[in-house]
């Protein structure tokens, strides 16, 4: 499955609050879920607090309601059944104010804050506003099928396929054919992955007692790599596989070839095992040689460069790019905190970072989104660029995340944005030489104090931003988002 729309996590209870929430194994970063007695003195506390607000019925004022109780909960940090309540308040009335996205955006902090199971308290999130059709069908499958994504990252089919189910109905509702179509092949493909991983519980338990069984480790990375396109996850397990040449191939990527004529050379290696792939397996099999094709290309002498291209040209003739799922969007970083970016960090959904080592050879786009409210940008990128600076097709790329004025330099720029005024937030700057402002972290000129953060070059409040690459090519509506100027 490939993203289509940028995710959220809510919490179940936040808008079945006579539900308990499924808990998470507790996290260092995140609190238990409160209960008891602690969370009814907060309930009162809250509903004594904006007491007015709750009488008020209309749809409109029950969003307004929602802002300020996120806001209330975003600014608590000494009585967390409170926090807990304030959110789980702003999400009932968010999903009676038919607002979607302060709903979504109740969930950050919930996640960031306590241990709850995201999937399934996403699903009841789209089971609610679903229900009290308060929200237009579109908005409502177009969630499920990003929440179904990440239901089915994380190996939790059966959630997966409750989401779809709701997708479903909310397509059906708004009447759209090709968007039900949609959500009918994800659950094919969901159903069909979901057999293929049961398969495997075995050789699970087998790789516990033992990593080293060769047959655990073949069973296991095919699984990853071509059936589910998880490359950097599981070529460890084939090449312990010892599966022929399929495990030859991939201790050569794990090597890490940097010469063009290595790359090649490991492309063509995965292409020539095409014949003796299973049917459901060669088409991530074909994405990833093609993505190794691409990034060689660059560099290929004039003897490889035609072979290479006639390559690329008849993967693309087989349509597996459009569906392969090692070719989406792979997030590198999600976080309010730029200090993580490049590192290897896993502190929650909302607060990891990868390093920009593993990001894909054949890197093609950078989509940055904000996912407090989920508007993106996308941008034209290549591997070696992602963490330097620099400009193109009158945009500019902070990777470098430089740190001045008390605050770090990552995102993307308008480089014709350049009359910054007091309090504007330059996300492009280089040691005060020059600036933009744009999309993304950066300094508050003219206070040169804290953090700043940016969205189309008008300040915003604290948020989280996600960085993805992709190889592969835009969707029709990702290309609307592509900045790239006429010249």
């Amino acid at each position: 499955m490939t993203s289509r729309l940028i995710s959220f996590s809510l919490a179940l209870i936040l808008v079945c609050g006579s539900l308990a929430a499924q808990p998470e194994k507790a996290h260092p970063m995140r609190l238990p879920v409160p209960e008891g007695a602690a969370v009814e003195e907060a309930e009162k506390l809250v509903r004594e607090t904006f007491k007015s607000d709750y009488a008020k019925k209309k749809q409109s004022e029950q969003s307004a309601l929602a802002r300020k109780l996120v806001k209330a909960a975003d600014e608590m940090k000494d009585n967390p059944p409170a926090k807990f309540v304030l959110y789980r308040e702003a999400a009932n009335a968010a999903s009676r104010g038919g607002d979607l996205l302060t709903a979504l955006e109740s969930s950050v902090g919930m996640s960031q804050s306590f241990a709850v199971k995201h999937s399934e308290l996403q699903l009841g999130v789209l089971e609610s506003v679903e229900s009290a059709k308060t929200v237009p069908g579109r908005a409502v499958a177009e969630a499920a099928l990003e929440i179904a994504e990440e239901a089915f990252q994380g190996d939790e089919y059966d959630t997966a396929l409750k989401v779809l189910k709701v997708g479903g109905r909310a397509a059906g509702r708004a009447g759209i054919t090709s968007l039900g179509n949609t959500v009918s092949a994800l659950v094919r493909e969901v159903e069909a992955t979901q057999k293929a991983f049961q398969s495997l519980e075995a050789d699970r338990k087998t790789l516990a007692a033992n990593s080293n069984d060769t047959a655990a480790n073949r069973a296991l990375g095919r699984f990853l790599c071509l059936r589910k396109g998880e490359w950097a996850s599981g070529l460890p397990y084939l090449a312990k596989g010892g599966d022929g040449k399929i495990s030859a191939a991939a201790e050569k990527e794990l090597a890490a070839p940097a010469m063009a004529a290595d790359q090649i050379a490991l492309a063509d290696r995965w292409s020539e095992l095409l014949p003796a792939l299973e049917a459901a397996e060669k088409r991530e099999a074909r994405a990833h040689a093609y993505q190794w094709y691409l990034g060689a290309l660059p560099a290929a002498n004039a003897l490889s460069k035609p072979h290479v291209e006639k390559q690329l040209a008849e993967i693309e003739k087989t349509g597996d790019l459009k569906s392969a799922r090692s070719l989406g969007w792979q997030v590198l970083f999600r976080s309010n905190d730029p200090t993580i970016w490049n590192t290897d960090t896993n502190r929650g959904r909302y607060q990891c970072s990868q390093s920009l080592s593993k990001a894909p050879m054949g890197t093609r786009y950078l989509r940055l989104t904000e996912v407090t409210r989920g508007p993106s940008i996308v941008i034209e990128m290549t591997r070696d660029r992602l963490e330097g600076h620099s400009e193109h097709d009158g945009y500019a790329w902070m990777g470098k995340n430089f740190v001045e004025a008390k605050a770090n330099h990552l995102g993307i720029s308008d480089t014709a944005w350049r009359d910054a005024q007091k309090g504007s937030i330059l996300v492009y700057n280089v040691s005060f030489v020059v600036g933009y402002r744009g999309w993304g972290f950066g300094h508050r000129v003219g206070f040169d104090d804290t953090q700043g953060f940016a969205w189309a070059g008008e300040p915003i409040p604290k948020a989280v931003f996600e960085f993805a690459v992709k190889v592969g090519p835009l969707t029709p509506e990702e290309s609307k988002r592509l900045l790239k100027k006429k010249k």
